[in-house]
């Protein structure tokens, strides 16, 4: 409920008031005034403010002189003034922390829901209102607009909660059946039905120990951390089992492996030098792969590609392995 201030009990008081009374009546009304409409910002210069305009209403009293009024007037408008510089300043620094920290959001909700492409657009667009913000109503209005949007942007992240619990639910299933297996049972992975890394492993190791010479062909899907991110984890799936297929299609007669996260090993049994079998690669990246995504309102064909490398046989798989890992991590790290 809003207060006012009545005039005319200052204005008109009995027939005997002087001019003198009158004025320091309507003086009395003006800061009045001030207490009563000053803007509470930071709660203790507000406080000290109101406390200061209490200390100088009890100087204006009918026995104060003339020169002494205005050197009171003269304070009160230098408290004033005092108050509007701090007080703006104050709200100043909120809508700068404000600013500030939506800038962090938007920042942050960009890289890791790159998929959110609507809500990251929201928060932007809240971001340039805030900077030309300049009252509180606007940022009361703009506060309710930022809680609407982070109430989406809870919502996605809580169905992308869910892909990802999906997915690690599978894997964990996937582990309790290999754990509880026979004893000789080919571990496999869950998305793509290839042989696992541990597989992967074991082959190199008796290739190596029987004499054979064996190349091992690493490929590393490019972009798949950022696919899921935008898509979810199942169009994420769905380019890991595309990816295997093309793999499979292009490789007939060599052994396939899921090696780990988004790379792949095709074990080759060749005769011929490096350049040979490099060449061979490259006749089966040469292929174009594309992947059509159905969004809710449109169809987009995502291309998908790969980095490769070649590595000859070595003195043990462990070391081929090591090789090959520090291939995957150097490609994973160039994409970041």
């Amino acid at each position: 409920m809003s207060r006012v201030i009545s005039f005319k009990k200052y204005l008109f008081g009995g027939e005997g008031d002087t001019r003198e009374d009158v004025l320091l009546r309507a003086v009395g009304l003006l800061l009045d005034g001030l207490s009563l409409h000053a803007m509470e910002g930071d709660r203790a210069d507000y406080e000290a403010f109101q406390t200061e305009i209490g200390g100088l209403k009890d100087k204006f009293t009918p026995e104060v002189e003339p020169r002494d009024m205005l050197l009171v007037i003269g304070a009160v408008l230098k408290s004033l003034e005092t108050y509007n510089r701090t007080t703006s300043s104050y709200l100043r620094f909120q809508a700068n922390e404000l600013h500030s920290m939506v800038s962090m959001l938007t920042e942050t909700v960009s890289m890791i829901a790159a998929g959110q492409d609507r809500g990251v657009r929201r928060l932007q667009d809240i971001e340039k209102q805030i900077e030309k913000a300049s009252v509180s109503e606007d940022l009361r209005v703009l506060k309710v607009r930022l809680s609407d949007c982070l109430t989406s942007l809870r919502e996605a992240a809580e169905d992308q909660q869910e892909e990802s619990t999906r997915l690690v639910e599978g894997l964990n299933e996937g582990i309790k059946r290999v754990q509880a297996g026979k004893p000789g049972q080919v571990e496999t992975d869950s998305v793509t039905g290839l042989p696992a890394r541990i597989e992967a492993e074991r082959v190199l190791a008796e290739a190596i120990q029987g004499g054979k010479r064996v190349f091992a062909a690493v490929f590393v899907v490019e972009r798949l951390q950022s696919i899921n991110a935008r898509f979810g984890f199942s169009v994420g799936d769905k380019v890991i089992m595309n990816f295997a297929q093309w793999l499979a299609d292009g490789a007939a007669g060599d052994r396939l492996f899921r090696w780990s996260g988004p790379a792949f090993m095709i074990l080759l049994e060749r005769d011929g030098p490096l350049e040979f079998v490099r060449s061979e690669v490259v006749r089966i990246c040469s292929r174009t792969l594309e992947m059509s995504i159905e969004l809710s309102s449109r169809s987009i064909l995502l291309p998908i590609s790969s980095a490769w490398s070649v590595f000859p046989m070595l003195a043990s798989a462990r070391l081929v392995a090591h090789k090959l890992d520090s291939f995957i991590a150097t490609q994973l790290g160039e994409a970041k």
